[in-house]
């Protein structure tokens, strides 16, 4: 599926057996093939999202979370001086 914005009103089908209107300024997600029509014939330019991220991307921890546990207080050395106690 591909998403345009028409720049043109124009008619298309995208089954071969209905026709439909694709209205001017209108957004529209139809199949691959009528989308590449519409735009070669400039009645319709694509409108590209950003990309959903990779199964790569989503099994890399997010930067915060290898912080975490280092920046604990409670695995924190500590001081090898005492406390001062008044």
């Amino acid at each position: 599926m591909a998403r345009i914005k028409m720049l043109l009103t124009t008619k298309g089908s995208e089954d071969g057996l209905h026709v439909q209107e694709f209205v001017k300024d209108g957004l529209y997600s139809i199949i691959d093939s009528l989308a590449e029509v519409f735009v070669g014939m400039g009645a319709a330019e694509f409108q590209f999202q950003q990309a959903p991220p990779t199964a790569q991307e989503l099994s890399k921890p997010h930067p915060s979370e290898d912080k975490g546990i280092e920046a604990a207080p409670e695995n924190k050395e500590k001081s090898s001086q005492p406390r001062r106690t008044r």
